[in-house]
């Protein structure tokens, strides 16, 4: 579920930044939105792998 949250924010990313260029804030506002489904991701690994 979370990787997909994860590719569908990048696929949206990338669209934009091409759309907008990578210094529109609405480009920024996107990235900031991916870093933080990737950092839930992460954390949730890094638990899962505590947890071992």
């Amino acid at each position: 579920m979370l990787e997909e949250q994860v590719e569908s924010k990048r696929t949206e990313l990338i669209v934009m930044a091409r759309q907008k260029g990578l210094s529109s804030i609405d480009t920024l506002m996107i990235s900031e939105e991916l870093d933080r489904l990737i950092n839930q991701y992460n954390s949730l690994e890094n638990e899962e792998i505590f947890l071992k």
